[in-house]
């Protein structure tokens, strides 16, 4: 998945859900400073989106992430979508 097809797909699924980008690519410094223990972010490649919701996070939100090609992760503060073949860094 490029950057652009995953920037489509992101901004699908934030029309589908309700849901807002706020978090999307980062220098590998900004990185660091957020979660030194990620060493290779799908963030720092322009292919990882934080995102949260205008009402509470969809039920389907992993089944619609996984129909546009995006793995959806569930974090205590938000949501994040990654490409489904991404390698946990």
């Amino acid at each position: 998945m490029t950057s652009y097809e995953f920037f489509d797909a992101a901004r699908t699924y934030c029309f589908l859900t309700n849901a807002s980008v706020t978090r999307f690519g980062s220098s590998r410094a900004h990185q660091a400073k957020l979660d030194p223990a990620v060493k290779q972010s799908p963030h720092v490649y322009w292919l990882g989106a934080d995102v949260e919701y205008d009402g509470a996070a969809p039920a389907d939100g992993v089944e619609i992430a996984e129909r546009l090609g995006m793995k959806l992760l569930r974090e205590p503060d938000h949501d994040h979508l990654q490409p489904m073949d991404w390698r946990a860094g």
